[in-house]
């Protein structure tokens, strides 16, 4: 038998900018605000600590306060909660404000 075997191709991720809010009890009101703007109320909920965001896959669930989620805005306008381990592996800060958290910058909390 001559079978011929041909390894896959490779391919790298595009670079790609997202925004994100870290779900605590700090950032929650500007988080909140955030998704309201964004997505209105109709579209995720808060029940105790946990923040449910309805997405394209269905809805995201278990995400807890003060646990470490980003929340994120993806390259299409989809939100969904990612963990601190797995966001910190794929996305490092970016921009004039990356640094400095904006209730330290002076703008609302």
């Amino acid at each position: 038998m001559n079978h011929l075997y041909q390894a896959p191709d490779l391919y790298r991720a595009r670079p790609v900018m997202v925004q994100a809010i870290p779900y605590t009890s700090i950032e929650w009101p500007r988080l909140r605000f955030w998704l309201d703007c964004e997505l209105g109320r109709h579209r995720y909920t808060r029940t105790g600590d946990e923040l449910i965001i309805e997405t394209f896959e269905g809805d995201h669930r278990g995400c807890l306060i003060d646990t470490g989620y980003m929340v994120i805005k993806g390259t299409i306008g989809e939100f969904y909660p990612v963990t601190a381990a797995a966001f910190a592996s794929k996305y490092e800060p970016s921009g004039p404000t990356a640094h400095t958290p904006r209730h330290a910058a002076g703008g609302a909390a």
